[in-house]
């Protein structure tokens, strides 16, 4: 694979190696050779080189001269020592290589707030959520500036959270989901279709699960893969069991289970950490089956809950099962909840209060 210059692979990770007035510089990044990785690697590099053309030194900090790339990087240091989640950590990391790299030859005492508005004003964003995390991750750097003292006051305050537009939910039909099964039944990732549709559960916990989390009734969630790798806890650090059905139950009964264990949806034995070969073929399971894509990172979550909720089970189990709050579901699935009469409703309280 054909690099950028000053980018070498290096045990899987992209590392960058510059060269200033005699003096090596060099840094291994989290980054893999992907279109992605290669496109934060240059920017990485680009701020590198301009860190290290603008004679950042180790003595600046000490006298309260950092650079907004050393805030950044002391920054994540910080949140990584308090034991914040490596996912979320790659997620500041990478939103500030890839929106914010404009700042980091700059210094931090520099920045403005018109500095700021401008160069968010400048990006042109794909969508709310995306602007308001890339908001998120700037903020912490200039507040763990703020706690060091570097800088007196928090530009970041001129920059207000986008509106983010919460879309309705787009379940299946049962029909549509009978023909997709009859699709994915046959091809090579048919039992993670089965347990998403059967459980609701997000992608990441579904490549997570082990037949170790099978007791023969229910799954035990408590473990997820985020960012291709394995993370021993869920979404919201909460564990959850989820009671399936029997159609499900004798799924799983027929599947061949390795003596050994081992991952549930498996093609090698091995855990699935990449999931776009799954997301190809939902896709195209969509086009053989004749059923309308939806967009979003697991669909068939939201036919779960939405079904579960139609039929009349308690919204706090509903919440318990998929691993999201009672208010989420209370809110996002208004539409789904069985409505009585309202005079139907107040004459069985005044009856049962009659009947006293």
């Amino acid at each position: 694979m054909d690099l950028p210059r000053n980018i070498t692979l290096h045990r899987g990770k992209l590392r960058i190696a510059i060269t200033h007035k005699k003096t090596r510089y060099r840094q291994t990044t989290d980054f893999r050779a992907t279109k992605s990785g290669i496109e934060a690697a240059i920017k990485q590099r680009d701020a590198l080189y301009e860190r290290v053309r603008f004679g950042a030194k180790p003595q600046d900090s000490e006298a309260g001269e950092n650079l907004f790339y050393d805030a950044a990087a002391k920054f994540l240091q910080k949140q990584k020592t308090l034991g914040r989640q490596g996912s979320t950590l790659e997620g500041y990391q990478s939103t500030l290589n890839k929106f914010w790299h404009p700042l980091n030859g700059k210094l931090i005492q520099h920045i403005t707030r018109n500095d700021l508005i401008d160069l968010d004003e400048s990006i042109q964003w794909s969508n709310s959520r995306t602007h308001k995390n890339a908001l998120t991750a700037l903020r912490g750097v200039f507040r763990y500036a703020m706690s060091r003292g570097w800088i007196a006051d928090d530009p970041t305050t001129a920059l207000k959270n986008p509106k983010v537009q919460a879309t309705d939910p787009d379940p299946y039909t049962q029909d549509e989901v009978s023909r997709l099964l009859k699709v994915t039944d046959q091809g090579r990732f048919a039992d993670y279709f089965r347990l998403a549709f059967g459980t609701g559960a997000r992608t990441g916990e579904l490549l997570a699960l082990t037949w170790a989390d099978w007791n023969g009734e229910s799954l035990w969630i408590n473990k997820s893969v985020v960012r291709n790798k394995l993370q021993q806890r869920t979404k919201t650090g909460k564990p959850r069991r989820v009671v399936l059905s029997r159609d499900l139950t004798r799924h799983l009964q027929g599947m061949a289970r390795p003596i050994n264990g081992g991952s549930i949806v498996s093609i090698t034995g091995e855990t699935i950490t990449n999931a776009k070969p799954i997301v190809a073929a939902f896709r195209k399971a969509h086009d053989d089956a004749q059923v309308r894509w939806r967009s979003g990172p697991y669909p068939w979550r939201h036919t779960y809950i939405s079904s579960m909720l139609s039929i009349g089970v308690d919204p706090f189990l509903v919440a318990s099962n998929v691993g999201d709050r009672v208010d989420t579901i209370l809110t996002y699935y208004a539409k789904y909840l069985p409505i009585r009469n309202e005079v139907e409703i107040m004459h069985d309280a005044w009856d049962r209060l009659e009947k006293r």
